[in-house]
């Protein structure tokens, strides 16, 4: 059997909505089984255009950012001069200065994955809505960075890669890339 709730809520505002559905049947003993429940978190669409340098930033999951680890002990960190892996990562942000966020693979498999999301940001109003960062991609056990895009937090398109080792020191210069967003 199926019920379905005609009573509507407006999660229009900026919060953490919980929803709870209880079930009592006539002749239940085990009370442990009669309840469901989630909790929605909603934020509004971050206006563009959009900047983020990471130089006031203390955590990564902090201002307009959400950090998610999806397994085998990735993290997300913060640093402002070298890693601390040798071989790895650059010695500096880009410009030689300032803060970046990396992970830090010491320790993780090899099937690890490290996500960094973004709220939803309106791109209405934009001629050529695009994202633009500069990364540095050193370290012979660098997997990849995928760029994916959703319109619904559910459904993931991915507009754009880099597998492997882009950069042959740490020293390197950071490379700046764009993506188009308007597809």
């Amino acid at each position: 059997a199926s019920y379905t709730f005609t009573a509507t809520f407006d999660v229009s505002s900026d919060g953490t909505y919980e929803f709870i559905a209880v079930l009592g049947l006539s002749g239940d003993l085990d009370s442990s089984n009669d309840t469901i429940g989630f909790e929605l978190i909603n934020y509004a669409p971050v206006a563009t255009p959009y900047t983020q340098n990471f130089d006031s930033l203390t955590v990564v999951d902090d201002q307009d950012l959400i950090y998610t680890s999806e397994s085998g002990g990735y993290a997300w960190a913060i640093n402002s001069g070298a890693t601390i892996s040798s071989s790895t990562g650059p010695n500096a942000g880009f410009g030689g200065s300032g803060a970046y966020i990396y992970t830090e693979a010491s320790g993780a498999d090899s099937l690890s994955i490290a996500e960094i999301k973004s709220h939803c940001i309106d791109l209405n109003g934009l001629a050529t809505p695009a994202i633009e960062f500069y990364y540095h991609m050193y370290g012979a056990s660098i997997g990849g960075l995928w760029v994916d895009v959703s319109s619904d937090g559910v459904n993931y398109t991915t507009l754009d890669s880099l597998i492997g080792q882009q950069q042959s020191s740490e020293s390197d210069p950071w490379i700046k890339k764009q993506v188009d967003l308007s597809s």
